[in-house]
């Protein structure tokens, strides 16, 4: 069996190991972790805030003198914070990794794409998974209208199953075992 699991590096989108763990008891040859960074809007942005303005009185009677300190001199363009966000969203993807059961062959996977259920969908029509395994962050209302549902496009795609885990549903179901 193959499986691909998808992660946005929000805490909610982990609420699928729990459930990966579950599945991964059974035989599974590959686990695909991919995640889809959204590209920034801007061409060019500061990393880091920019020092203040520094005001240095001489001493007394005199006139104070305000000294402009140069700013920050980490600045990256659109390609470089793509760069950037491809390793550290490779680089989560890894650390998960590290929590799942050894076992199966695992695939650690990243693309910059502005629509992240249209790269889920090409990835899962390359892969062809047996599964995919993804939250959803449960949006109703007007939230869900303007911004739709990443897990919704993926469902609807009929590219393979999906199991939808809903991070409340797993936070209920650990207190209700409790009891």
């Amino acid at each position: 069996m193959r499986l691909m699991a998808t992660f946005d590096g929000s805490h909610s989108s982990e609420a699928t190991l729990e459930q990966l763990r579950k599945i991964l008891r059974l035989p599974v040859e590959e686990v695909v972790l991919f995640s889809v960074v959204e590209p920034p809007d801007k061409g060019v942005r500061m990393r880091g805030p920019l020092r203040p303005v520094v005001g240095v009185a001489p001493g007394p009677g005199t006139s104070p003198v305000v000294i402009q300190q140069t700013p920050s001199t980490y600045v990256e363009n659109k390609g470089q914070a793509i760069e950037r966000e491809l390793a550290d969203r490779t680089d989560y993807l890894h650390g998960l990794e590290q929590q799942l059961p050894a076992g199966p062959k695992y695939t650690c996977a990243t693309v910059a794409h502005d629509d992240p259920a249209r790269a889920i969908i090409d990835r899962a029509l390359a892969d062809q998974p047996d599964v995919i395994v993804m939250s959803t962050h449960g949006h109703s209302g007007l939230v869900h209208i303007l911004f739709g549902d990443v897990a919704e496009e993926v469902v609807r795609s009929g590219v393979a199953p999906v199991l939808l885990v809903h991070p409340d549903s797993v936070k209920q179901a650990r207190v209700s075992t409790r009891r």
